[in-house]
């Protein structure tokens, strides 16, 4: 699949985390062996996500010494599997991937940074020659309009808690959103049926037509945004778009790449002109915002200071190499498969009734898997040659641009931009990206678990705790006794009260499966709340989250919660953490 690079290719469910369920009994058939040390499982990444990794702030306060000596106690057996690493040791190759590289990617590479660096200098150029005019153009408002919607849509989680929670009210339940995840699990055909109902004939979809009408779709948003913006607002791949349209069999790969095209415009589109026109236009984003966007980091790094070009080299070389030591085999895959069963099972039976409708629930589970390797190292030779295309592209368009497109364009690349080490970063993401649906039985699972099944289990069942909390009809009490030991400030706002209870619930789930279990699936389960708390620093390892509208407790609070769960002995250290801070952490909630 060729993976076009998209002006927006971030936000809530980008592109770069395509999921595969893989069969293949081999192991990789064109990819290089990975480094050989063993690795580990799990997270987040949309509506409930199970990690919620920080961001390392740029300073660290010193660590607290009695919760310094509670963290160190508590996940002293780790077995040299914390997050620092598992990153490492991915980023260390064998001579094998190192001649691998340099035979089947250093060209590639080479040409997409340096049709990367000339795309930049181009724009540098063309800002710096328009300097004066840019400064004092204001942005039309079908201009502002848009620009606020793309804001919203790349910024989701940074936005405040009561958006968040209204744009999922108005969000969750439509068609296109709900068709997204059915793509997103590789299931095509249901996701056609919900866009395209009208086309269901004796419980079968008119794939083709329904491909045509995607496509058509796609180019009529396309051609809107680029009258009200003067630019192409996103790049697509021309090929797959003209094959949709004229009725020529499409790949499921290449199904799956234009129906999250479709998703990403349809999402921004009902934000700018639909349905949440009236949430965008609310949406304080001042001159001064605006400003500072235009002046950003974006601005001023990327196009005026770039790193050099042998350290973008440098870093796209070292980005493949732990995307190769981190994903799956297929074998990988096939054998945590295996699992799958009885880790729903064993969360079924921690529910207290059978008459609960969290079972039911749970017999309508659906699990997407990550990519193999094979795919990842196919997929990443098409994004190069793809991405080095569209960069051209891009450097041609800049130059028919009027300043006031100019000025939208650096907008919109500073308001989606992503903070990267290395430019090939979205063509390879490493988060950690366990996730489930809210109030749907969809799940996906990342490399992580897979990888480190040591936390897998856990995590596989902290999202299938969050199909029980959302069906069940039998477990308020346990719900409430979650709510209950929550600090202040997620009781102070309802909407952060709510999901954090979820999360909580979910790990609680996943603290009773795992004492369940033990090691009859031949892993011995860690705690996954320290792995989140190893990657957290000294400022942020505490018992309260203080990163503002996460749900999740800090990865301390959770390690000390599933530990209770478990009945493992709290070390006399974390006892005292949470006597002095009055914290109800270790209470247990059956």
């Amino acid at each position: 699949m060729r993976h076009g690079k998209a002006l927006i290719s971030i936000g809530l469910l980008c592109a770069s985390l395509a999921l595969v369920g893989c069969n293949e009994d081999k192991d990789s058939k064109i990819s290089p062996k990975r480094a050989g040390s063993k690795m580990a499982p799990a997270s987040p990444d949309a509506p409930t996500d199970i990690s919620g990794t920080p961001e390392k702030p740029k300073t660290s306060t010193p660590a607290d010494p009695a919760t310094a000596a509670c963290y160190q106690d508590l996940c002293k057996d780790m077995q040299g599997l914390t997050y620092e690493q598992i990153y490492s040791k991915a980023a260390n190759p064998t001579p094998e991937q190192q001649a691998y590289y340099k035979q089947n990617f250093e060209s590639l590479v080479k040409n997409y940074v340096k049709s990367l660096r000339q795309s930049r200098t181009s724009l540098l150029a063309l800002v710096q020659k328009n300097e004066a005019k840019l400064t004092d153009i204001e942005l039309s408002k079908a201009q502002l309009n848009l620009v606020k919607a793309v804001y919203i849509y790349a910024k989701m989680d940074q936005l405040s808690a009561e958006l968040q929670a209204k744009l999922t009210k108005k969000y969750m339940t439509k068609p296109f959103f709900k068709a997204n995840f059915q793509n997103l699990l590789r299931r095509q055909e249901p996701a056609l049926k919900i866009l395209y109902p009208e086309l269901i004939v004796d419980a079968k979809i008119n794939t083709e037509e329904a491909l045509k009408q995607e496509g058509k779709k796609i180019s009529g948003l396309l051609a809107q945004f680029k009258k009200f913006l003067g630019f192409n607002f996103m790049s697509i791949d021309s090929e797959i778009l003209e094959k949709a349209q004229n009725g020529l069999e499409l790949s499921a790969n290449e199904i799956y790449y234009l129906l999250n095209r479709g998703y990403i415009l349809r999402y921004i589109d009902s934000l700018a002109t639909g349905e949440g026109k009236e949430l965008t236009e609310s949406f304080d984003l001042t001159d001064k915002m605006i400003s500072e966007l235009y002046q950003s980091s974006f601005l001023n790094d990327n196009l005026k200071n770039p790193p050099s070009e042998a350290k973008e080299l440098g870093r796209c070389e070292g980005r493949f190499y732990q995307g190769l030591n981190l994903y799956p085999s297929s074998t990988d895959i096939k054998n945590f498969k295996k699992l799958e069963n009885k880790i729903i099972q064993a969360v079924s039976d921690v529910i207290p009734s059978s008459d609960d409708k969290a079972q039911s629930a749970l017999n309508r589970v659906v699990i997407g898997y990550p990519k193999n390797t094979d795919e990842l190292v196919s997929d990443w030779q098409e994004g190069l040659i793809a991405g080095a295309k569209d960069e051209i592209a891009d450097t041609q368009e800049m130059k028919q641009l009027d300043p006031s497109a100019l000025k939208t364009m650096i907008i919109i690349k500073a308001a989606t931009q992503k903070k990267e080490i290395s430019v090939c970063d979205s063509l390879i993401s490493t988060e950690i990206s366990d996730m489930n649906v809210r109030g749907t039985s969809l799940l996906r699972i990342s490399w992580f678990s897979i990888r480190f099944p040591e936390y897998g289990i856990a995590v596989l069942a902290h999202e299938l705790g969050h199909v029980v909390h959302d069906a069940s009809t039998m477990m308020d009490s346990q719900k409430k006794c979650l709510r209950d030991r929550q600090p202040d400030h997620f009781r102070s706002s309802p909407e952060l009260s709510g999901d954090n209870q979820g999360e909580d619930f979910a790990d609680m789930i996943a603290a009773k499966v795992i004492n369940r279990l033990g090691d009859k699936l031949g892993v011995k389960s860690l705690n996954v709340g320290c792995f989140f708390a190893s990657a957290e620093t000294d400022e942020y390892r505490t018992l309260v989250n203080k990163r503002e509208y996460d749900p999740h407790s800090s990865g301390l609070f959770r390690a000390l919660s599933i530990a209770t769960g478990t009945g493992e002995k709290i070390p006399a250290s974390c006892e005292q953490l949470a006597a002095s801070e009055k914290s109800k952490v270790l209470n247990r909630c059956e």
